[in-house]
């Protein structure tokens, strides 16, 4: 069974990088349809073409979207831009069962326990001078909170896992922490009172 699994192994690498290659010439053939219907002003910016699917590219490469129809070209583009637009404002879910997206019912994952209370600094201000007893918040946890560590008060995340190293070092600094937080961590304000509750997972302002 150990050898199977190596023999797959070098398999499913092999495969990978193949499927690499793919992604890779796909979106180079994607992207010359777009500077050509950029050139004659069916697109207004060449990278408008990740906007459409695979048929579309090739009607309008093959010409049969030509000059003619730039204003639905045009027009699709931007109902698509709005349609991407709403799918990045979207909260990913924690995990997929198959097909079906899985939500935690308790927004806050409890990461590194004790409780503080310290005004909120996102990550954009992470400086160590402002950072003193204060709760250090941003979108994802990574090493780039490392210097706040000897003087941050406690840590927010909207997004982590209680497994990631700079949460196993805020556990040796005894530092609380709560990840996960979700859209949540959107409605936390700048500068405001925080209460951080690292062994229940909560957050409050």
């Amino acid at each position: 069974m150990l050898e199977s699994l190596r023999e797959l192994t070098i398999l499913q690498s092999q495969a990978l990088h193949a499927f690499a290659y793919l992604l890779a010439g796909t979106r180079t053939w994607a992207l010359a349809a777009g500077e050509e219907a950029a050139s004659d002003g069916r697109l207004l910016d060449p990278q408008d073409a990740f906007l459409f699917e695979l048929e579309e590219i090739k009607q309008m490469m093959t010409g049969e979207w030509n000059i003619t129809s730039t204003d639905e070209i045009r027009q699709r583009a931007e109902e698509r831009r709005i349609i991407y637009a709403q799918w990045q404002s979207r909260r990913a879910p924690a995990a997929f069962f198959g097909d079906v997206p899985a939500w935690m019912e308790h927004l806050g994952l409890p990461s590194v326990g004790g409780q503080i209370t310290g005004p909120l600094r996102p990550q954009k201000h992470l400086r160590p001078v402002l950072c003193q007893d204060a709760v250090v918040g941003a979108r994802r946890v990574d090493s780039s909170w490392t210097p706040t560590l000897p003087v941050a008060g406690a840590f927010v995340a909207a997004a982590g896992s209680p497994l990631d190293p700079i949460i196993a070092a805020a556990r040796a600094w005894h530092v609380p922490a709560v990840v996960g937080l979700g859209a949540a961590y959107d409605d936390l304000v700048d500068g405001a009172q925080t209460v951080v509750d690292g062994t229940a997972g909560k957050v409050e302002q």
